[in-house]
């Protein structure tokens, strides 16, 4: 019990001392000046062969590889009375890729840990991959599937 109150004791007079450091008003917070170098994409810039431009960023924290593909496209470009067709287009690359049933893809994605998504909105379209660094050139492969089964046109891959 001695010892319990001797904590107390020490508790109760210690608080205070470091009370003392905080101020009594949100205004009167001091916080050090943010310094951010923001990297500059040219760094980062690469021209394929093929005339698309790709930002190659390594990250090597995790064995991981992100894809992102944009591609200028959109719902602008729908003929008159088909309205909705981009955002159906931009569905079907995950319905199925190639030769393979929408079953079939999935359950290789899902074997991989790998994600694969698509979109189409208003003003561009994109493709997304992430996947493990192991399994680079399969997820490539699944991507040009998808392109040469009509999904995407030529001009997004290499």
């Amino acid at each position: 019990m001695k010892r319990f109150l001797s904590c107390l004791w020490i508790v109760a007079f210690a608080l205070p001392m470091w009370a003392a450091d905080i101020p009594d008003r949100p205004e009167k917070l001091k916080f050090p000046p943010l310094k951010y170098d923001p990297p500059t994409g040219s760094d980062y810039r690469i021209q394929l062969k093929s005339g698309p431009v790709a930002y190659l960023v390594p990250n090597r924290e995790l064995p991981l590889v992100s894809i992102s593909i944009r591609v200028r496209t959109g719902s602008y470009e729908a003929p008159q009375g088909k309205e909705g067709l981009a955002g159906m287009t931009g569905s079907l690359l995950t319905a199925g890729a190639g030769s393979r049933s929408a079953e079939d893809l999935e359950e290789r994605l899902a074997f991989l840990a790998a994600r694969l998504g698509a979109s189409v909105s208003s003003t561009q379209g994109s493709v997304s991959m992430n996947l493990l660094t192991k399994d680079l050139q399969e997820g490539l492969g699944i991507l040009r599937e998808a392109q040469e089964s009509q999904t995407l046109p030529r001009a997004a891959f290499f």
